[in-house]
């Protein structure tokens, strides 16, 4: 019959080990912080912006949408947050460098691909779900600017 072998291993490399696997569990991106706070809708490229959009991101990944505004004139898309009038609540998630998904209750998520954070600016580009190609047939994005409001 044998005798077990045992390997004394020092405490730091396990707690080190530890450390690492605990520490690599989930990738935070840049903008995971820098998006947390209120920001105003100034433009969305062809689209007529008056006051009445405003974004705020919390800490604990919910965000929630006002719209005074109501739905864009000549909008070829029915998505949210510009089909109409009220306020529109879900959760977000940074899953990228660039990248962002938002989803209110009881619908379908929205894909920013590309986020931008430079100060108090932010931008967003997405594609709409109807009327996402051009007339070649190449996707069409809709770009977003913000600025940051106290």
């Amino acid at each position: 019959m044998r005798t077990p072998v045992f390997i004394k291993i020092p405490s730091f490399l396990i707690a080190l080990v530890m450390m690492l696997v605990i520490s690599s569990c989930e990738e935070t991106y840049e903008n995971t912080t820098a998006i947390i706070g209120k920001w105003k809708l100034l433009k969305a490229d062809q689209y007529e912006i008056d006051d009445g959009f405003i974004w705020e991101f919390n800490e604990d990944e919910t965000y929630t949408i006002t719209n005074t505004q109501g739905k864009f004139e000549d909008d070829p898309f029915d998505s949210n947050p510009f089909r109409g009038k009220g306020t529109y609540t879900g959760g977000y998630h940074v899953d990228a460098p660039k990248g962002m998904i938002i989803r209110e209750k009881f619908k379908a998520p929205f894909f920013f691909s590309a986020v931008t954070i430079k100060g108090n600016k932010l931008e967003m580009q997405f594609t709409p779900a109807e009327g996402g190609t051009d007339d070649q047939g190449l996707t069409k994005y809709i770009k977003l600017k913000f600025e940051s409001i106290k």
